[in-house]
């Protein structure tokens, strides 16, 4: 279990290391190098906005989703199905914010920062802090896990 556990620890963290480095680029470079081109009009406003939509419904979906897959924690029988539980639970969540702050530093390239662009960065920064896999994290998940066929309100 041990071992599971610590190539759990290691394969969530490449991935979820991986998708906040390509983030932090994208702002990055969006912040040095934007605003790129002549994006006016009506256009500037629907890709700000449309972001900040974006990482709204980003929060709510990560949230609905976390709860769904953890429902599906409890009901997996053995430690396998468990850590492949837990590492979609990681993945689906993560992935979902990350697609609104990917868009957010494309805006930021397109148009320039603005302060509307934040909160989807501030959101992905808080979900990958939240998730980012330990040891610890990993045997909490594991160990809150009601067991299969058990009431988790009885």
């Amino acid at each position: 279990m041990e071992k599971q556990i610590a190539d759990t620890v290691r394969s969530m963290g490449i991935f979820v290391g991986s998708t906040a480095f390509m983030v932090a680029a994208f702002g990055i470079a969006g912040a040095v190098y934007g605003p790129v081109g002549e994006v006016g009009g009506d256009l500037v406003n629907i890709i700000r906005y449309g972001q900040l939509a974006l990482a709204v419904m980003a929060a709510v979906q990560a949230s609905v989703m976390n709860r769904a897959v953890t429902a599906k924690l409890d009901l997996a029988e053995t430690m396998e199905a468990k850590l492949a539980t837990y590492k979609a639970r990681t993945i689906i969540v993560v992935a979902s914010v990350e697609a609104a702050a990917l868009f957010a530093g494309i805006a930021v390239l397109l148009t320039g920062l603005q302060a509307l662009m934040l909160p989807a960065f501030v959101l992905f920064g808080v979900v990958v802090a939240m998730t980012f896999p330990t040891q610890a994290r990993v045997r909490k998940a594991l160990s809150d896990a009601t067991p299969a066929g058990k009431d988790r309100y009885a």
